[in-house]
């Protein structure tokens, strides 16, 4: 945490990072996860962080530390999977190049803390990596823990598990047809997918129920099937696909994951054309697991934003161990040349560089500190004002600025209704949308902030439905304008 600029700044209050400290508050003083307060993944995620803000506080040091926890497992989890195809010396190798991808916070790509669920995806996917083996050596334990893992996984994010099953299914194909498709084979194979699918099934049946028992019949059926959230990222049709961003970034950033991931295509090839035992017998094909789960994640969609692909493209990482534990010394100083740059940006941004000079550590009533530029600690300043006026004093206010939901929780401000994460329109579901405007009547103002340095709006423009927008504009009227926040007070009525 030596550098608070980069991992502990206004999206604490302005972003996705703050929603998970506001949903955990929620959830800490009695209420309900989905019912009192929106929440956009599963609940497995939120659970583990109001547990973690219980024991450690709910501040943004806390939620980071978090994800510095489940990374230490993490990278114990990616020797163990890259010990499967290489002896120590190039795992160990392997290992710590990974330092540069697979930590968060501190990857050079990828090492988003807007959820947990990010960092628990890749703690699930090395789980069913290290758990897979050819179907002829696989018993029927494997085969109950792979389905009871990607079970859990919905929980976590929804459609992961089911992917990761099929790429260790993928792969089982791959090796039955090396050993031969005879039908003593392939009746093995079947009773192992059967084992695996009915213990997925269980724990699928088990959230639904959970979720049913728990949550009113419409906010319990976006829980267990949310396609209202794949449709969103959808409409976010300008950031479907990563761009690109220059030199610097591409030699500093992407260099390394993408020449490991040439690295391991050409040792699943290698692989391919290995001999019987390796292929159909042997476990190293375990290494291969994260990168056909994400080829399969994008083919079908559920790598769907330019966001996801950063946030996988640690994936193409573990395969090279294969083709570095079978080829020279030649192959492996070419790789160290290609994969030093971006192992130096991290250790220098951790241990050399110093925050930037115009930041500011601002601490919170909340009790947490967050690092902002001095724009933002203006910014922060005017909103407070704003709370604190005579009018809205003590009344929930709705906050746009992005996503607004960390500024509620750090500054006490109380919330209109259940939702303060307004990410696309169709987050405010049609089922609930009379009960959101009918939460007008307690606001004192609605602010509405522009991303710099755009200006303030001069009318209230949320990513919400239309006819909810417009009758937003005709409930509230613009009274301030300052430091990119505009101020929309009730019409008299």
């Amino acid at each position: 945490m030596r550098r608070p600029d980069l991992v502990q700044g206004a999206a604490f209050l302005f972003h996705d990072e703050g929603h998970n400290l506001l949903t955990a508050d929620v959830v800490l003083h009695g209420g309900q996860l989905y019912r009192d307060v929106f929440f956009p993944y599963g609940p497995l995620g939120a659970y583990i962080y109001v547990v973690w803000a219980a024991a450690f506080g709910n501040t943004p040091r806390s939620y980071l530390c978090l994800f510095v926890a489940i990374s230490a497992v993490n990278m114990i989890l990616a020797y163990y999977v890259l010990r499967r195809a290489a002896g120590m010396r190039v795992a160990v190798a392997v290992g710590a190049a990974l330092l540069a991808v697979v930590p968060i916070p501190g990857s050079i790509v990828g090492a988003f803390v807007t959820s947990a669920y990010v960092v628990l995806e890749r703690t699930f996917l090395l789980l069913l990596a290290l758990l897979w083996t050819p179907p002829l050596t696989r018993t029927r334990s494997q085969s109950l823990a792979i389905g009871a893992i990607a079970g859990v996984w919905q929980a976590v994010k929804f459609g992961g598990g089911p992917l990761a099953m099929a790429a260790l299914l993928l792969l089982d194909l791959v090796a039955l047809a090396v050993s031969g498709l005879d039908a003593a084979t392939i009746k093995t194979w079947l009773q192992r997918v059967a084992v695996s699918v009915a213990a997925f099934l269980v724990v699928e049946v088990a959230i639904v129920a959970y979720a049913f028992w728990t949550q009113p019949t419409p906010i319990a059926t976006d829980e267990v099937w949310p396609l209202f959230m794949f449709q969103a990222y959808a409409g976010l049709g300008s950031y479907r696909w990563p761009a690109w961003i220059g030199w610097r970034p591409a030699v500093a950033q992407f260099l390394f994951p993408l020449s490991a991931g040439v690295l391991s295509a050409v040792a699943i090839a290698r692989w391919l054309r290995g001999s019987a035992y390796e292929t159909a017998g042997g476990e190293s094909g375990a290494v291969f697991v994260p990168m056909v789960f994400v080829v399969l994640a994008a083919i079908v969609g559920y790598v769907h934003h330019a966001f996801h692909y950063f946030q996988f493209l640690w994936t193409l990482a573990p395969g090279s161990a294969w083709i570095l534990e079978r080829r020279g010394r030649l192959v492996a100083w070419m790789t160290a040349l290609l994969w030093i740059p971006g192992v130096f940006v991290v250790a220098r941004a951790c241990y050399v560089a110093s925050p930037a000079s115009d930041v500011r550590l601002i601490n919170t009533p909340s009790g947490g500190t967050v690092a902002l530029t001095t724009d933002m600690a203006e910014r922060v300043a005017f909103l407070q004002r704003v709370a604190q006026s005579p009018y809205a004093a003590g009344r929930p206010a709705i906050l746009y600025a992005g996503i607004g939901s960390g500024w509620h929780f750090a500054y006490g401000v109380p919330l209109a209704s259940r939702h303060s994460f307004f990410f696309a329109p169709d987050v405010i579901r049609p089922y609930e949308r009379s009960q959101f405007a009918d939460s007008w009547e307690r606001v004192g103002a609605i602010i509405q902030c522009a991303d710099p340095p755009l200006p303030a709006p001069t009318r209230i423009d949320f990513a919400i439905d239309g006819r909810l927008l417009d009758a937003l504009n005709e409930r509230f009227a613009l009274s301030t304008r300052s430091n990119g926040c505009s101020v929309f007070d009730p019409n008299p009525r």
